[in-house]
């Protein structure tokens, strides 16, 4: 049976407020070998990534020792908040409490879903085997929200962590992913 695992990439620098370039923190990169000696035995065909800095990282640590490819996707970029937003949590609420709330220049979670959403299936579709996908917190939660069909909400997305893992596997029809937290990268 097919699995896809969603990697939400290692610990960001908060310090760099510039979405696209904020890097790991040195603590995030010293997560990156035991991140990577996971996948060893899981025998990815491929890894796809964001193409912001940290998920690009977090996306070549567990391709390399592999020597598999990593593809960069622009699809599965972080949500687009407008602005630095310095109350994220209540930021954040808002927005899981109306999907179509945003700030101007930001994306809704209703509009990253559908983004999310429709990269996800073409990955699926321009591939076979195994794969990995690294990314960002709330690109992830809300395609897992889809996926899972509500199974997956605004409590679990403030349980993710930096680096973390969900592996998924397809129902019989396709239709619904069952998903499971690899809670052994659930660094504190």
């Amino acid at each position: 049976m097919r699995e896809i695992w969603l990697v939400r990439h290692s610990q960001r620098d908060t310090t760099i407020q510039e979405d696209q370039a904020a890097p790991l923190t040195l603590a995030g990169q010293a997560r990156l070998p035991e991140l990577a000696a996971y996948f060893q035995d899981k025998a990815p065909a491929a890894v796809y990534s964001s193409p912001y800095q940290r998920a690009m990282l977090t996306a070549e640590a567990i391709a390399a020792p592999m020597g598999v490819p990593v593809h960069c996707v622009a699809a599965l970029r972080e949500r687009s908040i407008g602005e630095w937003v310095a109350d994220f949590e209540s930021f954040a609420r808002h927005q899981w409490t109306d999907p179509d709330f945003r700030l101007p220049q930001g994306e809704s979670l209703r509009e990253v879903s559908q983004r999310m959403t429709r990269a996800f299936a073409e990955i699926l579709k321009q591939s076979s085997g195994n794969l990995v996908i690294t990314g960002h917190g709330t690109a992830f939660a809300v395609l897992l929200a889809q996926l899972t069909k509500g199974g997956f909400g605004f409590e679990d997305f403030q349980k993710m962590s930096q680096p973390d893992v969900y592996q998924l596997q397809p129902s019989a029809d396709g239709d619904l992913w069952r998903c499971q937290r690899i809670g052994h990268f659930s660094f504190s």
